[in-house]
């Protein structure tokens, strides 16, 4: 091989290889991964999205918590506790033996007045029968009386409760999800059920 006296080759530059024709360089196999990966990911997302009902859920593992809150309380007080279910929200009541009255647990704010998130609702059965939920009717006569605390569903100051089936429901998905009591008190949640039509 020739050279000048400068030390540069003066023959033929070397050609640059071509790559065989079945062949893939490392970015194109990159771009085939990364589109595979956005594939995945959007199917994941979307099987999520339509099989799990995530507020659904939330709602029903707080419920069931304050319930069994509200039940331990009861039984460390040895005071009743009681659940007013409304359509579109809940709240927890102390019975007061000297007012002879249902009256909101002002010392605990974890027992406050909740109002479910727009599109969830309760329906109710106690003992068997469904029970009417209905929003509290303001009376023009009675602006100055207490509002009615009492509830439908009782938490007993010796463990037990009335037996209750609560469903929470998203109607415009047809989904539930059932809390029901169990002989020994606890309360048994149960999953996310989607509706036939």
């Amino acid at each position: 091989m020739p050279t000048s006296a400068t030390g540069i080759s003066t023959s033929k530059p070397l050609q640059p290889r071509r790559a065989c024709a079945g062949g893939f360089t490392l970015v194109e196999v990159l771009v085939v991964v990364v589109i595979i990966g956005v594939l995945i990911a959007g199917a994941l997302l979307s099987l999520g999205a339509a099989g799990g009902d995530t507020q659904l859920e939330t709602e029903r593992d707080r419920l069931a918590a304050l319930i069994d809150y509200a039940r331990e309380r009861a039984e460390l007080q040895t005071r009743e506790y009681g659940l007013r279910v409304l359509p579109d929200g809940y709240s927890f009541s102390v019975y007061d033996n000297r007012a002879a009255r249902w009256l909101a647990d002002d010392l605990d704010e974890s027992l406050r007045e909740r109002t479910l998130p727009p599109g969830l609702d309760f329906t109710l059965v106690i003992e068997g029968r469904e029970v009417v939920l209905e929003k509290p009717k303001q009376s023009g006569k009675l602006q100055d009386a207490p509002p009615d605390l009492t509830p439908q569903l009782l938490l007993f100051s010796n463990g037990d409760t009335n037996d209750f089936e609560l469903t929470l429901r998203r109607a415009d998905a047809a989904r539930h999800v059932t809390l029901r009591n169990q002989a020994d008190g606890s309360i048994a949640i149960g999953d996310v059920v989607e509706e036939r039509p």
